[in-house]
């Protein structure tokens, strides 16, 4: 059963969490816990009453599941064409929660770019994992569970799931869910089912995985089959069952990491996130799953946005021409300071774009080419050292990903090619990455070696003939005469 929450008043009580403290000890202060979250939530829906709607998906430990939902046109038809996104079915992926939010931030406001389709938006699944910082999510008796196994296989008849994912697919299975965004983090890949089985493959493929590759370049991760490309071969898992079950595209999000919730990468994942979804967008619209919106001409002006909240929100500013962004933008923090700047081609990103720390200082600086990252990137601490350098050609990892510690010590490095990327080297703290690519680079030492002196060969000498002498004959013992 659904209850649909249609008042702020509601959202005290939306869910328990740690106190400030041990929220921090789990590596997200000062970004959400499970009531700031849902707090988040029920201020989207004040300030869009007509147009979004909270339901309360399960009640949990620590807290309810809430799924915000928005019709831009406002009339929450039943057989409406819904996209289901979904995230924190990990708890300790926290930064999967927030690109959730963030992308209900966004559909939220209104703009034309979002109508011919509803949004079903979940940022967080597993809200006791999520508050304690745990992978795991706890059944009605408080035992661990791993919430991404307890699906159904495809092919492999009904399972019982616990209450938590019992309730997520019973409300997956109202409406019209057209297609599905599953993010977790941290391996970087844009991923289509399945992952039981590499020989398995969804109905119409090809395109899905031709989407599934523009996305994946549009932020320079790789792309492919989620058994195949990241060793995930699991049974039960959330976007398999989505495809097989409701029988759509079901993409899985692998974001990037992010250990420092202080870091500014967490603000440059949020807004490089929003470049694949648009395109994801216009895929269902080219498809006719998502219907057209025509946009008039209105040639160009000056234009403001604003999307999210402090700390994590931005202002952005430039021109618009003919709704889609062109020529220099500036985003700001909320609360005025530089954060990204760069210019836009038709909506694109193009050439050199910078990102800052809220400092000043630069942060992440490279180029695009009509919207996908290309050649050389550079990141940088807040003190000016270099942590990290990349390549890209065409939205595709090439050549050496190195990154630093702040104070400048080497601790991966990694061989992309074609959007893959191999660990050369990861520190474990006794052993430098300099000294691991300096013992890799040493020639074989068993080849070529010189023979050891066991084995070395001696030099031969003449042996003297031997003469051997006949052996003696033997003499005959006497035979004894027999008695008579």
């Amino acid at each position: 059963m659904r209850f649909y929450l249609a008042s702020l008043a509601c959202a005290w009580a939306i869910g328990l969490a740690l106190p400030a403290q041990a929220q921090r000890a789990h590596s997200r202060d000062p970004f959400h816990d499970v009531a700031s979250l849902n707090a988040r939530l029920a201020a989207l829906h004040a300030a869009h009453p007509s147009t979004t709607r909270i339901v309360k998906i399960a009640t949990t430990g620590r807290g309810d599941v809430l799924a915000l939902e928005v019709d831009p046109d406002g009339q929450f038809a039943a057989d409406a064409p819904a996209l289901f996104i979904q995230g924190g079915i990990h708890g300790n992926e926290w930064i999967s929660t927030e690109v959730v939010l963030r992308l209900a931030e966004l559909v939220s406001d209104g703009r034309p770019r979002w109508r011919g389709l509803t949004y079903r938006l979940v940022p967080v699944i597993n809200v006791d994992g999520f508050a304690t910082g745990s992978r795991k999510a706890l059944d009605p008796a408080g035992a661990p569970f791993d919430a991404n196994r307890d699906f159904p296989v495809p092919g492999q008849g009904d399972h019982v799931s616990q209450p938590l994912i019992a309730a997520l697919r019973d409300y997956v299975r109202t409406g019209k869910v057209v297609a599905v965004l599953d993010y977790h983090s941290a391996a970087e890949c844009m991923l289509w089912p399945f992952a039981y089985d590499k020989a398995a493959a969804p109905p119409d493929v090809d395109a899905i995985a031709a989407i599934t590759a523009q996305m994946a370049s549009a932020v320079g991760f790789c792309s492919g089959q989620v058994a195949k490309v990241i060793s995930y071969k699991h049974q039960g898992t959330a976007s398999d069952w989505y495809q097989d079950a409701l029988g759509v595209p079901a993409i899985l999000v692998e974001l990037g990491s992010v250990e420092d919730p202080g870091s500014q990468a967490v603000e440059q994942i949020l807004i490089d996130q929003e470049r694949p979804f648009g395109l994801f967008l216009d895929w269902l619209e080219a498809r006719g799953t998502k219907a057209a919106v025509a946009v008039p001409a209105s040639g160009c002006r000056d234009v403001t946005i604003t999307v999210g909240e402090a700390p994590l929100g931005y202002q952005a500013s430039g021109q618009a021409c003919d709704g889609q962004r062109h020529g220099a933008w500036a985003f700001r923090y909320i609360d005025g300071g530089l954060m990204r700047e760069g210019a836009y081609e038709r909506g694109k990103e193009h050439g050199t774009w910078r990102t800052y720390h809220p400092g000043g200082q630069p942060h992440d600086v490279g180029g695009f080419v009509a919207g996908t990252p290309d050649g050389d990137w550079k990141r940088y601490a807040a003190t000016g050292t270099v942590i990290e350098e990349r390549r890209y050609a065409a939205g595709s990892r090439e050549g050496a990903l190195s990154r630093w510690t702040d104070d400048g010590a080497l601790w991966q490095v990694r061989a992309c090619a074609g959007g893959m990327c191999k660990t050369q080297c990861k520190t474990t703290g006794k052993t430098t990455c300099e000294a691991i690519l300096a013992k890799a680079a040493r020639p074989d030492r068993h080849a070529k070696r010189p023979a050891s002196r066991a084995t070395r060969a001696k030099p031969t000498r003449a042996k003297p003939a031997v003469v051997r002498k006949p052996p003696a004959a033997k003499r005959k013992k006497p035979t004894a005469t027999p008695a008579s």
